[in-house]
């Protein structure tokens, strides 16, 4: 059980799935309240009762706001999208019920529904969790499944493509590549053939390349964005992720997940963590369609 819930899962947490996700929600209270009337809202002449689902609606799009969206910057580590999985998943859901059920219950004891204790947001949260958890769990499991197949499928075209030869991409030259630091005191100097990723970290980075045969690695205090002003112009360098810059030529094989994809590279020189939007450039790159 618990290795499941570790299982990568796909997660879009910004600010535009958060402003979607409230939407959402408020158009779903809209319509769930106004066709099944919970609360003893049926009781309600209709003038009463259209303002009172607003409140509802408002009250929880602003709960769903702040659980998908406003809590990142309080807790950044647990919302990495890089480190999600469906335990995760699970858990921002359970706690958007909670912020759903308190909403509900704030909206109850305002309008003097229901008391205001602890037996109020408990039968509401009840309430909610006995509509929301199934559908909740099948959209889980069916988002997994759906995207686990996709770049499972996208991955198997890449490694495909590399293994051909099908790169639509520029033959290499001889030509050097100078890597330098920001002061410029460091500097590194390769054929482009040399080079095989770059890693940053805070304010360096790593560079990987082979030298006589064996890979080597020189850490510069420098910015990925002028790492890759460096190395521009050659086609075969790309940017897979906010954090690495690869050389397209020295990748072994590409494997997929439900969250995203890792690449292996050749002369067991690392392996790389690849970002969903950048699998469009490479497989524009690998000239995939």
């Amino acid at each position: 059980m618990f290795s499941f819930l570790q299982k990568p899962y796909p997660s879009k947490l910004g600010l535009k799935n958060g402003i979607q996700s409230a939407f959402g929600v408020s158009l779903f209270m809209v319509i769930f309240f106004l066709v099944f009337k919970p609360f003893g809202l049926g009781n309600l002449p209709t003038g009463i009762l259209f303002k009172v689902v607003l409140f509802f609606s408002l009250v929880n799009a602003v709960a769903t706001f702040l659980v998908i969206y406003g809590f990142s910057f309080l807790f950044p580590k647990f919302y990495n999208e890089d480190d999600w999985t469906i335990g995760r998943e699970i858990i921002l859901f359970l706690v958007l019920f909670l912020f759903i059920s308190g909403g509900c219950s704030l909206v109850n004891i305002f309008y003097d529904f229901m008391p205001a204790n602890f037996n109020t947001f408990l039968r509401v949260f009840l309430y909610v969790l006995a509509f929301g958890i199934l559908p909740v769990g099948f959209s889980i499991m069916n988002k997994y499944n759906s995207q686990l197949r996709k770049n499972l499928a996208e991955a198997q075209a890449i490694n495909q493509a590399l293994s051909k030869g099908e790169q639509n991409i520029s033959k290499e030259k001889a030509n050097l590549i100078k890597l330098h630091s920001d002061n410029k005191k460091e500097e590194l100097l390769l054929n482009v053939k040399q080079f095989y990723f770059a890693e940053s970290a805070a304010n360096y980075v790593t560079l990987y390349y082979k030298n006589e045969n064996a890979i080597q690695k020189q850490m510069l205090r420098t910015t990925m964005k002028k790492i890759s002003s460096d190395l521009e112009g050659n086609s075969q360098i790309i940017r897979c992720h906010r954090s690495f810059i690869l050389n397209l030529n020295h990748v072994e094989k590409v494997v997929g997940d439900s969250r995203a994809y890792e690449i292996t590279m050749k002369d067991n020189a690392g392996k790389i963590p690849v970002s969903r939007s950048y699998i469009p450039t490479i497989k524009s790159v690998l000239n995939i369609p």
